[in-house]
């Protein structure tokens, strides 16, 4: 348990550790740290700071999170919280939650279902799992706290912020054990899922310079005065020569 100096310790420095802080993300392992009076100053005050808040809770009281803008449990946590049987319907579960912590959106991950987000108003969105192989769940978690956070941060819609957490942990559950989601994995991942993502403005190098990062690359510039034939096609396709290897036409 935390003792009580430390617990007013850091209560007392919560308006100096909030300053600038674009989004708080608290991660509940239930060690003793996020006592009762900790978290319910935590929410206070960066909710004074309009400050949005994300919650991954531990134990069956969620009460102790009310207040948080996007809580985020995993489904057996959930009903768990809920104090429904796991015959209930997900519905249900997710409207006890919401009246629990009074939260703005409940966000339900559901190992190989996905993910599916519970708004106040009562609306829900339904997000399938995006992985080649599920090896190990272990850490997946973690990694959709992380990109959540970064997307809220980055200014990005729940929706958006959701499908980039979805992408994110399909790629750690394709590893064995916590595996680390870099940036460039993540760019190369949205290339590979989305035809609309292989398209670059100025605004978007960066992630295009991070999916490249530490893979071989031919750059091809072309001119679409003449148009392009399928001559043109296919002497493009024969550049690209194997795996670890992209072409980028420049146009």
């Amino acid at each position: 348990p935390l003792p009580e100096n430390i617990e007013n310790k850091i209560i007392n420095m919560l308006p100096d550790l909030l300053e600038g802080i674009s989004v708080v993300a608290i991660s509940d392992y239930g060690k003793g740290l996020l006592s009762e009076r900790l978290l319910a100053s935590l929410i206070k005050k960066a909710n004074e700071l309009q400050i949005p808040i994300i919650a991954d809770p531990k134990g069956h009281d969620f009460s102790k999170y009310c207040g948080t803008t996007i809580i985020k449990p995993n489904l057996g946590e959930a009903i768990t919280a809920s104090g429904m049987t796991a015959h209930a319907g997900l519905d249900d579960v997710a409207n006890k939650v919401l009246k629990i912590t009074h939260a703005k959106i409940l966000m339900i991950t559901r190992s190989e279902a996905g993910i599916s987000i519970f708004h106040s108003d009562g609306k829900r969105q339904d997000f399938p799992v995006r992985a080649k192989e599920v090896k190990d769940v272990t850490g997946a978690g973690d990694t959709v706290l992380a990109m959540l956070t970064c997307a809220i941060a980055s200014g990005l819609t729940i929706e958006e912020a959701v499908q980039l957490s979805n992408v994110a942990a399909g790629i750690a559950i394709e590893r064995l054990g916590c595996a680390r989601i870099s940036l460039s994995e993540l760019a190369r991942r949205l290339l590979e899922l989305d035809v609309a993502n292989k398209v670059f403005d100025d605004e978007h190098l960066y992630a295009l310079k991070s999916a490249l990062q530490d893979r071989k690359y031919t750059l091809l510039g072309l001119s679409g005065k003449d148009g392009m034939t399928s001559a043109s096609f296919t002497a493009i396709r024969q550049l690209k020569s194997g795996p670890g290897h992209d072409l980028i036409v420049y146009l």
